[in-house]
């Protein structure tokens, strides 16, 4: 018989969505539905994909000195050489508030729009929201050769109550 169903079919637009380089989820404050989930980053040769990892990784061991409120750590050794977006990285910038700036950036802005995310300089940025690590939590950078990590233990959400993100 006939399949009753109109045919469908795939129409290229655009360069990415919303653009090349660029996967976000927006989540309202104090809400995440992403728990025990790890994404891992494999390049393709000339790109990367992202594939689902193995989940919270309690490996990390240096944690940083300093991180506060609204805070950027510049310059972060990766301990290799990470091809991103037409530039070699060997070095990233931590901001305070859960994410890691694609190059030097002192931006320690701490509102979460999406505007902002797709129009400011590239960046990874797991949990991207006003955290406060000053109140609470250790935030550690671990690398070597082979990869580069950063954790966020018990870290509150400001203004959330007994909030403790683990990142």
């Amino acid at each position: 018989l006939p399949n009753p169903c109109s045919v469908g079919a795939f129409i290229p637009y655009g360069a990415g969505c919303p653009k090349n380089a660029t996967v976000y989820e927006s989540f309202a404050t104090g809400s995440c539905d992403l728990a025990n989930q790890s994404f891992l980053f494999l390049s393709t040769g000339s790109s990367y994909v992202a594939v689902t990892g193995g989940g919270f990784d309690t490996s990390y061991a240096n944690a940083l000195t300093g991180v506060g409120d609204d805070t950027i750590h510049q310059n972060l050794a990766l301990g290799f050489s990470f091809p991103y977006a037409n530039q070699t990285l060997t070095t990233v910038d931590l901001s305070s508030n859960g994410f890691l700036w694609m190059g030097t950036n002192p931006s320690t802005d701490y509102s979460a729009t999406v505007a902002e995310f797709l129009n400011l300089m590239p960046r990874i940025a797991p949990l991207r929201r006003d955290l406060t690590p000053n109140t609470g939590g250790t935030v550690y950078w671990d690398s070597n050769a082979n990869f580069a990590m950063a954790t966020w233990v018990g870290v509150p959400t400001y203004g959330v109550a007994g909030s403790a993100n683990n990142i």
